[in-house]
Order: C-alpha cells, then sequence, then structure tokens
C-alpha cells in the first residue's frame, strides 16, 4: 500500500469503548461470563454510526465509582470471537481493509443481532 499509493491507510470502525467485564455484564443483566467490547460511544459519522451502532447512554454506580453501561456489545466480527477490546483492534488492523464490508455479532439490549459495517479510513 506505501509503495502503491505513497501512504497507509488504516481502517476505522469509529467507536470508543471498552472491555466488559463481570461488573459491566451484571449491571447490564447480561451473564457474567459474557465476553466482548462495550461501546461507549459512536463517532458521529463515522462507519459505526452509518451502521447504527449505539453507544452507552445509562450511568451507574460500581463499587462506589461511575460506570457508563448501555450500550451494544460486540462479540464477534466476520466470526472471530471479540473477547476484549484489544482482540477487536488487533482483528481490524490485522485482518480488514479499508472499503471492507464486516459482519460484527452483537448484543443490544439483551438480544443478539447482526450488523454489517463498511470500514473507512482512519481520519487522521
Amino acid at each position: 500500500q506505501l509503495i502503491e499509493d505513497g501512504e497507509i491507510s488504516y481502517p476505522w470502525l469509529g467507536i470508543s469503548g471498552t472491555t466488559l467485564d463481570d461488573d459491566l455484564a451484571r449491571a447490564m443483566d447480561l451473564p457474567i461470563e459474557q465476553n466482548g467490547v462495550l461501546v461507549y460511544q459512536v463517532i458521529a459519522g463515522s462507519p459505526a454510526d452509518e451502521a447504527g451502532l449505539q453507544g452507552s447512554e445509562e450511568q451507574v454506580q460500581i463499587d462506589g465509582l461511575n460506570a457508563i453501561i448501555g450500550g451494544d456489545v460486540i462479540t464477534q466480527m466476520n466470526e472471530q470471537v471479540i473477547n476484549n477490546f484489544d482482540d477487536l483492534l488487533t482483528y481490524i488492523v490485522r485482518r480488514t481493509s479499508v472499503g471492507q464490508t464486516v459482519t460484527l455479532e452483537i448484543i443490544r439490549d439483551g438480544e443478539q443481532q447482526t450488523v454489517e459495517v463498511t470500514l473507512e479510513a482512519r481520519p487522521e
């Protein structure tokens, strides 16, 4: 890509989030063994926004600290299990490309759903 275009474009989903841990799962009425990435925020105009992913809007107290819950939980990308945020980032960087459409398995409001997202180049 560098030789052809003179630059490297990295694929971009357009979310901020965190690894779903036991406390967050419990607060969202999910099984505590549920793994995935809890979407905190969806960047306006991003591929995730265009695909309809939803960020977190509810605040709860966990061990005396504020936590944000209620967003989509990404559990798979193209049939690759996503256990934590590093899994998601690694898969995007190593196995996807700009313009590629990926299939996400998500949990929204306790229900499994499938969402297709076309990745774009990460903005500078």
